[in-house]
């Protein structure tokens, strides 16, 4: 697919409909900035992946917009090369690995960004009760993705989704959601196993359209290009959660970038900078979110895609609506 064909837009999550989804309660070392404050804030990246050094950077950046931020003492440190020190403040840990590791060794806060919601779930039942423990997360709410294929393709009546653990768990919310919008859901289940074939081939013979949710255990690259293949094959438009989806063939996506992921962290963390031992660390998903159309499968299947900024409206107006 060429890049041509792909149009992106970077839009700020309106924040009537946008909110916490959970209470908290439930490398080598690099100095990052060296200034007044005495209590270190130290980033530990799951490893060399670019991906984590974006957040880290979109962190960086937002925290030296403000006074406050550049206050702070910020250090960094890169799995498997280095281990969080023992004078940390704050912890804020990139990655799943990374936050399995500050779970293990360490009692002061800790907060856990670009993680996937279910691997945070998991590791959050784990913690000890006295430790403070808040996540940004990965992926986004469905109802996004509903709201996108909705504002695409206005009179669908049956959206199709695979679902791993996480998606079964939520399976009631998710319907609700997917009745708000007009939808009736055919979900289709797989535990990442040899059941994952079947699985797809039923949504294809059901569903007029798809939603490709985060869930790693069970779409993985190799099941994710499969399932591209066979809706392209039948006609049948996929709404996926990553920018290499619409490149691949699906029809739209929404997800959030590393970058807007670390500036939202920035916030939380000067946050806890003005509050400390009030401080109450959230749970919550992306604020800001992309959106990307692949034109040339939208052409190809009869859909007159508005454009990215019309688009972005409707996503936003169908989601208030919904609640």
């Amino acid at each position: 697919m060429t890049a041509e064909a792909t149009t992106r837009l970077r839009r700020k999550a309106v924040r009537g409909w946008l909110r916490t989804v959970a209470a908290a309660g439930i490398g080598c070392s690099t100095s990052v900035f060296s200034h007044s404050d005495p209590a270190p804030v130290e980033l530990l990246l799951s490893g060399r992946h670019q991906a984590y050094q974006a957040v880290a950077d979109g962190l960086l950046q937002g925290l030296t917009r403000t006074a406050a931020g550049r206050r702070l003492r910020v250090a960094q440190q890169q799995l498997p090369e280095s281990e969080p020190s023992a004078e940390a403040a704050l912890l804020v840990a990139v990655g799943a690995r990374a936050c399995e590791r500050v779970l293990e060794q360490q009692a002061v806060p800790i907060l856990c960004v670009f993680i996937p919601e279910g691997r945070f779930r998991t590791l959050a039942a784990r913690k000890r009760a006295d430790q403070l423990l808040g996540a940004i997360f990965i992926d986004q709410p469905i109802v996004r993705q509903l709201a996108l294929a909705r504002a695409l393709l206005p009179n669908a009546k049956r959206v199709g989704l695979l679902a791993g653990a996480q998606l079964s768990q939520a399976e009631v919310a998710l319907r609700r959601a997917a009745l708000a919008l007009g939808f009736r859901v055919n979900l289709e289940v797989s535990d990442g196993g040899k059941d994952v074939a079947p699985a797809i081939r039923a949504l294809l013979q059901r569903a007029e359209l798809i939603v490709a949710a985060f869930e790693p255990e069970v779409l993985s690259v190799s099941t994710a290009r499969w399932l591209l293949q066979g809706a392209h094959h039948r006609r049948i438009p996929v709404i996926g959660y990553s920018a290499a989806y619409v490149e691949a063939g699906a029809l739209a996506a929404i997800y959030s970038s590393p970058e807007s992921i670390g500036e939202q962290t920035a916030g939380a963390v000067l946050a806890w900078a003005r509050q400390r031992q009030r401080w109450r660390p959230p749970v919550s998903y992306p604020e800001q979110f992309e959106l990307s159309i692949n034109a040339s499968v939208a052409s190809a299947l009869g859909i007159d895609a508005p454009s990215l900024e019309v688009l972005a409206e409707r996503v936003d107006r169908l989601i208030g609506d919904s609640r």
